[in-house]
Protein backbone atom coordinates (compact mmCIF):
# COMPACT_ATOMS: atom_id res chain seq x y z
CA UNK A 1 0.00 0.00 0.00
CA UNK A 2 3.03 2.34 0.89
CA UNK A 3 4.30 1.63 -2.54
CA UNK A 4 1.59 2.22 -4.38
CA UNK A 5 0.98 5.72 -2.63
CA UNK A 6 4.76 6.59 -3.17
CA UNK A 7 4.54 5.77 -7.06
CA UNK A 8 1.00 7.84 -6.83
CA UNK A 9 2.76 10.99 -5.02
CA UNK A 10 6.05 10.34 -7.68
CA UNK A 11 3.62 10.39 -10.67
CA UNK A 12 1.78 14.13 -9.71
CA UNK A 13 4.71 15.70 -8.60
CA UNK A 14 6.21 15.12 -12.09
CA UNK A 15 2.85 15.91 -13.73
CA UNK A 16 3.15 19.08 -11.75
CA UNK A 17 6.64 19.83 -12.98
CA UNK A 18 6.33 18.52 -16.11
CA UNK A 19 2.63 20.03 -17.16
CA UNK A 20 2.01 21.59 -20.18
CA UNK A 21 0.40 24.96 -18.43
CA UNK A 22 3.95 25.38 -17.92
CA UNK A 23 4.47 26.82 -21.41
CA UNK A 24 3.12 30.08 -22.61
CA UNK A 25 2.50 30.72 -26.72
CA UNK A 26 4.25 33.74 -28.27
CA UNK A 27 3.14 35.77 -31.31
CA UNK A 28 5.99 36.33 -34.01
CA UNK A 29 6.04 38.32 -37.64
CA UNK A 30 7.86 38.38 -40.42
CA UNK A 31 8.48 40.24 -43.58
CA UNK A 32 9.27 36.86 -46.17
CA UNK A 33 7.88 34.37 -43.31
CA UNK A 34 10.98 32.59 -43.35
CA UNK A 35 12.42 35.09 -40.39
CA UNK A 36 10.53 36.06 -37.80
CA UNK A 37 11.04 38.09 -34.71
CA UNK A 38 8.90 37.76 -30.98
CA UNK A 39 6.02 40.00 -30.34
CA UNK A 40 5.48 38.74 -27.21
CA UNK A 41 2.95 36.43 -25.34
CA UNK A 42 -0.19 35.23 -27.51
CA UNK A 43 -1.50 33.38 -24.53
CA UNK A 44 -0.35 31.90 -20.99
CA UNK A 45 -0.60 28.33 -20.36
CA UNK A 46 -1.66 27.11 -23.82
CA UNK A 47 0.07 24.62 -26.42
CA UNK A 48 -0.14 23.23 -29.86
CA UNK A 49 -1.71 26.34 -31.25
CA UNK A 50 -2.66 26.51 -35.11
CA UNK A 51 -3.43 29.90 -37.11
CA UNK A 52 -5.58 30.75 -40.22
CA UNK A 53 -6.70 33.56 -42.59
CA UNK A 54 -10.76 32.43 -42.63
CA UNK A 55 -10.93 34.48 -45.94
CA UNK A 56 -13.64 37.14 -44.55
CA UNK A 57 -10.97 39.01 -42.76
CA UNK A 58 -10.08 37.40 -39.97
CA UNK A 59 -7.01 35.55 -38.49
CA UNK A 60 -8.56 32.78 -35.86
CA UNK A 61 -6.07 31.03 -33.97
CA UNK A 62 -7.35 27.88 -32.05
CA UNK A 63 -4.89 25.83 -29.59
CA UNK A 64 -4.81 23.75 -26.13
CA UNK A 65 -5.88 26.00 -23.56
CA UNK A 66 -4.74 25.31 -19.86
CA UNK A 67 -6.89 28.12 -18.10
CA UNK A 68 -7.34 28.21 -14.20
CA UNK A 69 -10.67 30.52 -14.43
CA UNK A 70 -12.92 27.62 -15.28
CA UNK A 71 -11.93 24.64 -14.81
CA UNK A 72 -14.51 22.72 -17.14
CA UNK A 73 -12.52 24.39 -20.19
CA UNK A 74 -9.46 23.37 -18.95
CA UNK A 75 -7.15 21.44 -21.61
CA UNK A 76 -9.43 22.48 -24.28
CA UNK A 77 -9.30 24.10 -27.32
CA UNK A 78 -9.60 27.29 -26.98
CA UNK A 79 -10.01 29.77 -29.76
CA UNK A 80 -9.04 33.80 -30.49
CA UNK A 81 -10.13 35.85 -33.40
CA UNK A 82 -8.26 39.26 -34.71
CA UNK A 83 -10.92 41.26 -36.82
CA UNK A 84 -7.96 43.78 -37.74
CA UNK A 85 -4.48 41.55 -39.03
CA UNK A 86 -3.77 40.54 -35.94
CA UNK A 87 -3.11 43.99 -34.23
CA UNK A 88 -5.52 43.11 -31.58
CA UNK A 89 -7.13 39.91 -30.72
CA UNK A 90 -10.55 38.70 -29.02
CA UNK A 91 -10.32 37.22 -25.18
CA UNK A 92 -9.70 33.40 -25.11
CA UNK A 93 -12.92 31.20 -24.99
CA UNK A 94 -13.46 27.08 -25.21
CA UNK A 95 -14.52 26.02 -28.49
CA UNK A 96 -17.67 23.99 -28.52
CA UNK A 97 -18.24 20.46 -30.53
CA UNK A 98 -21.81 19.60 -31.03
CA UNK A 99 -22.02 15.66 -31.82
CA UNK A 100 -19.31 14.11 -30.28
CA UNK A 101 -20.19 11.50 -29.08
CA UNK A 102 -19.61 10.71 -25.24
CA UNK A 103 -17.35 7.45 -25.90
CA UNK A 104 -15.03 9.94 -27.24
CA UNK A 105 -12.01 11.23 -25.40
CA UNK A 106 -12.60 15.44 -25.67
CA UNK A 107 -10.80 17.06 -28.76
CA UNK A 108 -6.81 18.27 -28.70
CA UNK A 109 -4.17 18.82 -30.85
CA UNK A 110 -6.26 21.53 -33.16
CA UNK A 111 -5.36 22.38 -36.58
CA UNK A 112 -7.93 24.62 -38.77
CA UNK A 113 -8.44 24.60 -42.31
CA UNK A 114 -10.33 27.17 -43.84
CA UNK A 115 -13.21 25.80 -46.96
CA UNK A 116 -13.76 28.76 -48.74
CA UNK A 117 -17.70 29.46 -47.91
CA UNK A 118 -16.72 31.00 -44.46
CA UNK A 119 -16.53 27.95 -42.75
CA UNK A 120 -13.62 26.34 -40.77
CA UNK A 121 -13.15 22.75 -40.26
CA UNK A 122 -11.15 22.18 -37.28
CA UNK A 123 -9.00 18.75 -37.27
CA UNK A 124 -7.99 17.09 -33.78
CA UNK A 125 -6.93 13.95 -32.15
CA UNK A 126 -9.45 11.99 -30.01
CA UNK A 127 -10.02 7.99 -29.87
CA UNK A 128 -13.29 6.45 -29.13
CA UNK A 129 -12.63 4.59 -26.12
CA UNK A 130 -15.49 2.32 -25.83
CA UNK A 131 -14.24 1.13 -30.13
CA UNK A 132 -10.56 1.04 -31.29
CA UNK A 133 -9.39 3.21 -28.62
CA UNK A 134 -6.67 4.02 -31.21
CA UNK A 135 -5.63 8.01 -31.35
CA UNK A 136 -6.43 9.10 -35.04
CA UNK A 137 -7.44 12.02 -36.09
CA UNK A 138 -11.39 13.53 -36.58
CA UNK A 139 -12.99 16.71 -37.50
CA UNK A 140 -15.78 19.19 -37.25
CA UNK A 141 -17.04 22.05 -39.04
CA UNK A 142 -18.01 25.41 -37.95
CA UNK A 143 -17.65 29.36 -38.08
CA UNK A 144 -14.50 28.84 -35.03
CA UNK A 145 -16.50 28.97 -31.86
CA UNK A 146 -19.20 26.58 -32.59
CA UNK A 147 -18.17 23.47 -34.38
CA UNK A 148 -20.63 20.40 -35.63
CA UNK A 149 -19.04 16.97 -35.04
CA UNK A 150 -18.42 15.10 -38.63
CA UNK A 151 -18.73 11.21 -38.10
CA UNK A 152 -16.46 8.81 -38.77
CA UNK A 153 -12.34 8.78 -38.65
CA UNK A 154 -10.38 11.22 -40.65
CA UNK A 155 -6.73 9.73 -40.90
CA UNK A 156 -5.66 6.90 -38.48
CA UNK A 157 -3.01 3.90 -38.39
CA UNK A 158 -3.97 0.76 -37.01
CA UNK A 159 -1.60 0.10 -33.72
CA UNK A 160 -0.39 3.62 -34.22
CA UNK A 161 -0.46 6.82 -32.33
CA UNK A 162 -1.92 9.60 -34.86
CA UNK A 163 -1.47 13.08 -32.86
CA UNK A 164 -0.58 16.29 -33.71
CA UNK A 165 -1.47 16.66 -37.22
CA UNK A 166 -1.01 19.55 -39.75
CA UNK A 167 -3.33 19.71 -42.96
CA UNK A 168 -4.43 22.92 -45.82
CA UNK A 169 -6.11 23.32 -48.52
CA UNK A 170 -3.77 23.85 -52.00
CA UNK A 171 -5.46 23.51 -55.14
CA UNK A 172 -8.77 21.82 -54.58
CA UNK A 173 -6.81 18.91 -52.38
CA UNK A 174 -6.73 19.01 -48.86
CA UNK A 175 -2.85 17.92 -47.83
CA UNK A 176 -2.11 16.13 -44.23
CA UNK A 177 0.66 15.32 -42.45
CA UNK A 178 1.32 13.93 -38.74
CA UNK A 179 4.82 13.28 -37.29
CA UNK A 180 5.63 9.61 -37.07
CA UNK A 181 6.18 8.89 -33.56
CA UNK A 182 10.10 8.18 -32.45
CA UNK A 183 10.90 8.64 -36.01
CA UNK A 184 12.65 12.19 -36.17
CA UNK A 185 12.27 12.94 -40.10
CA UNK A 186 9.45 10.81 -41.14
CA UNK A 187 5.59 12.04 -41.59
CA UNK A 188 2.52 10.67 -42.74
CA UNK A 189 1.39 11.84 -45.34
CA UNK A 190 -2.27 11.65 -47.12
CA UNK A 191 -4.83 13.49 -49.65
CA UNK A 192 -8.19 14.25 -49.89
CA UNK A 193 -10.59 15.92 -52.30
CA UNK A 194 -13.31 16.83 -49.70
CA UNK A 195 -11.81 16.71 -46.68
CA UNK A 196 -13.62 13.73 -44.75
CA UNK A 197 -11.96 10.57 -46.63
CA UNK A 198 -8.08 10.65 -47.07
CA UNK A 199 -5.82 8.09 -48.67
CA UNK A 200 -2.70 7.57 -47.40
CA UNK A 201 0.72 7.72 -49.65
CA UNK A 202 3.73 7.23 -49.41
CA UNK A 203 5.53 8.93 -45.95
CA UNK A 204 7.30 12.18 -46.35
CA UNK A 205 10.74 12.79 -44.78
CA UNK A 206 13.18 15.45 -44.59
CA UNK A 207 16.56 15.22 -43.41
CA UNK A 208 17.94 15.62 -39.73
CA UNK A 209 16.26 15.61 -36.54
CA UNK A 210 13.26 17.76 -37.56
CA UNK A 211 9.54 15.80 -36.68
CA UNK A 212 6.91 16.54 -38.73
CA UNK A 213 4.87 18.89 -36.10
CA UNK A 214 3.94 22.20 -36.70
CA UNK A 215 1.72 23.71 -39.84
CA UNK A 216 1.31 23.66 -43.38
CA UNK A 217 0.84 26.51 -45.68
CA UNK A 218 -0.71 27.15 -49.12
CA UNK A 219 1.48 29.56 -51.17
CA UNK A 220 1.64 30.73 -54.32
CA UNK A 221 4.86 28.84 -55.13
CA UNK A 222 3.76 25.96 -53.52
CA UNK A 223 3.45 24.29 -50.19
CA UNK A 224 5.19 25.40 -46.95
CA UNK A 225 5.53 23.28 -44.11
CA UNK A 226 6.87 25.17 -40.86
CA UNK A 227 8.02 22.24 -38.37
CA UNK A 228 9.90 21.44 -34.79
CA UNK A 229 13.30 21.10 -34.38
CA UNK A 230 16.70 22.06 -35.35
CA UNK A 231 15.93 25.80 -34.32
CA UNK A 232 12.82 25.63 -36.61
CA UNK A 233 12.56 24.83 -40.22
CA UNK A 234 11.13 25.50 -42.99
CA UNK A 235 10.45 23.27 -46.18
CA UNK A 236 8.39 23.78 -49.13
CA UNK A 237 6.81 21.45 -52.16
CA UNK A 238 4.90 21.41 -55.54
CA UNK A 239 3.52 18.04 -55.25
CA UNK A 240 3.02 17.36 -51.48
CA UNK A 241 5.50 14.44 -51.39
CA UNK A 242 8.74 15.55 -52.11
CA UNK A 243 10.31 18.90 -49.58
CA UNK A 244 13.01 20.79 -50.20
CA UNK A 245 14.33 22.53 -47.29
CA UNK A 246 14.77 26.49 -47.00
CA UNK A 247 18.30 27.56 -46.58
CA UNK A 248 18.51 30.65 -43.65
CA UNK A 249 14.80 30.10 -42.61
CA UNK A 250 14.55 30.73 -38.42
CA UNK A 251 11.36 29.90 -37.15
CA UNK A 252 11.96 29.21 -33.30
CA UNK A 253 9.21 28.00 -31.27
CA UNK A 254 7.51 24.77 -31.11
CA UNK A 255 4.69 23.24 -33.09
CA UNK A 256 4.10 26.46 -34.86
CA UNK A 257 1.00 27.60 -36.80
CA UNK A 258 1.45 30.61 -39.17
CA UNK A 259 -0.87 32.37 -41.47
CA UNK A 260 -0.62 35.39 -44.05
CA UNK A 261 -2.13 38.99 -42.62
CA UNK A 262 -4.01 41.06 -45.73
CA UNK A 263 -1.36 43.45 -45.42
CA UNK A 264 1.58 40.87 -46.36
CA UNK A 265 2.41 40.22 -42.88
CA UNK A 266 3.43 36.50 -42.14
CA UNK A 267 2.39 36.06 -38.20
CA UNK A 268 3.25 33.11 -36.44
CA UNK A 269 1.71 31.34 -32.85
CA UNK A 270 4.31 29.26 -31.27
CA UNK A 271 4.46 27.22 -27.69
CA UNK A 272 7.20 28.34 -25.39
CA UNK A 273 8.70 29.69 -23.77
CA UNK A 274 8.69 27.81 -21.08
CA UNK A 275 7.27 29.58 -17.77
CA UNK A 276 8.41 28.33 -14.58
CA UNK A 277 6.57 31.00 -12.87
CA UNK A 278 3.78 29.58 -13.95
CA UNK A 279 1.81 27.84 -10.84
CA UNK A 280 0.26 24.45 -11.06
CA UNK A 281 -3.65 24.13 -11.33
CA UNK A 282 -5.57 24.23 -8.14
CA UNK A 283 -7.32 21.17 -8.98
CA UNK A 284 -6.60 17.63 -10.59
CA UNK A 285 -5.21 18.52 -14.13
CA UNK A 286 -5.69 14.64 -15.08
CA UNK A 287 -8.21 14.77 -18.49
CA UNK A 288 -11.38 12.64 -17.67
CA UNK A 289 -12.21 12.08 -21.20
CA UNK A 290 -15.53 13.03 -23.33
Amino acid sequence: MRLVLALSLLASVALAQDGPWKNDLSLWESKDGLRFQRVGVFVERGGVPSLVSDGKGRLVSVFQWFTFERKEDFDRVGVRVSEDDGETWSDPQAIRVDGLPESYERPYDPTLVPLGDGRLRVFFTSRDMEGDNEQATYSAVGDGVEFRFEPGKRFGVAGERVIDCACCLHEGTFYYYSPVQERDGKGYHAVSKDGLTFERLEDVSVAGRRPWLGCVVSTEQGLRFYGTGEGGWTATSNDGATWRLDERSRTDGCDPGVAQAEDGRWLMVSTGPRNPSNEDPPFDPRPKGG
